[in-house]
């Protein structure tokens, strides 16, 4: 999902896209170069994890799937 957060958009804008277009599999775009991005960051954590999703890493969804 491109959260778009490079054109500093709010973060309950960020958040918003981010409900509209997360499924099983998704995998987010999000820069940590952003102001407030660790705070975004656990926004979004905290609203995927409610979602009853679960978080993993990149490299461990790689070896999932090879």
């Amino acid at each position: 999902i491109r959260t778009l957060d490079t054109q500093q958009p709010t973060p309950e804008k960020i958040i918003k896209r981010i409900k509209k277009r997360l499924v099983p599999g998704s995998i987010l775009l999000l820069h940590d170069r952003m102001p407030d991005s660790d705070r975004l960051l656990v926004q979004v954590l905290d609203f995927i994890e409610k979602e009853g999703y679960t978080v993993v890493a990149l490299d461990r969804l790689m070896q999932q799937i090879t």
